[in-house]
């Protein structure tokens, strides 16, 4: 298995995404058994030796997190996971050669605690599995698993369909199937606090979490963004029913380079903070 050891100076969003510092214990609806009976039938992204459980990194805990949506729709995940990692095989339309490649501008602090920290390459990964919830984060691309006939996988995409093409493939029900919405199951990654990859790396401020944990529970009715420069921009929440649509909006604003919010809750309750810390993208 190939390694590579990260820049503190200009980790990738796939660096930060490939650090193991997720346990059993922060995953969250998925006991330990399930874990155990999973990682022994060879479902999770990489199999892990019997008693040297390890930590997860960002793109296995996604996995994980789709796993137990299918078993909750009461899906076999023993006749779909390889379908389903072969769905996610590399293909000519994930090539990363030619993807600009950003680096992030980290705080001292974090950069310290990155110092000699190794990510893993493992050629047995479905990386297309990977470079999608990659390019969902980076770019904010929609991302969607639909079943057919528990065996058949397609994986619908806005980073290879254009917008047209996806919302006519999204209200195609000529077939039955099971969706999962991938790029939903990463939102509520990035947004919830128990999940601290963003807030550990100094991405998002435990401020900007908690904004986003109003949100998820529907308790958010508007949010106030005023920049140094330009007019405060108003969101009316309460008017979108779209949850994911918000999520992504607010994570739109979280990462631009505001200098204070103010939001509104359901119960009327103000509140307000400036803006701490953020990575900055490099030009």
């Amino acid at each position: 298995m190939a390694t590579h050891t990260i820049d503190p100076n200009e980790p990738t969003v796939d660096d930060i995404l490939r650090l193991r510092m997720f346990t059993a214990k922060d995953v969250t609806g998925v006991s330990y058994a399930v874990l155990n009976y999973w990682n022994e039938k060879g479902f999770l992204l990489e199999t892990q030796k019997a008693g040297e459980w390890r930590k997860f990194n960002f793109y296995e805990l996604a996995w994980v997190y789709m796993l137990n949506e299918l078993r909750e729709l009461n899906v076999e995940l023993k006749t779909l996971i390889d379908p389903l990692k072969n769905a996610f095989r590399p293909r000519s339309f994930i090539e990363t050669e030619g993807v600009e490649v950003q680096h992030h501008e980290l705080p001292a602090e974090t950069k310290e605690k990155l110092k000699g920290w190794k990510v893993a390459y493992d050629p047995s990964y479905p990386h297309g599995f990977t470079y999608s919830v990659w390019f969902a984060i980076e770019d904010k691309s929609l991302l969607t698993v639909r079943i057919y006939g528990g065996q058949e996988v397609e994986v619908l995409t806005s980073d290879t369909l254009d917008e047209d093409e996806y919302a006519l493939k999204m209200m195609d029900n000529s077939r039955s199937f099971i969706s999962i919405s991938l790029s939903g199951i990463i939102a509520k990654m990035l947004g919830d606090k128990d999940t601290p990859t963003l807030q550990k790396l100094g991405i998002l401020s435990e401020n900007e979490l908690t904004l986003l944990k109003y949100l998820r529970n529907n308790e958010l009715q508007s949010v106030n963004i005023r920049y140094s420069k330009g007019e405060p921009v108003l969101l009316e929440l309460k008017s979108w029913t779209n949850l994911e649509d918000k999520n992504r909006r607010l994570l739109e604003v979280l990462q631009s380079p505001y200098d204070e919010l103010t939001f509104k809750t359901n119960g009327g309750k103000n509140y307000g903070f400036v803006r701490t810390h953020k990575i900055k993208l490099k030009e």
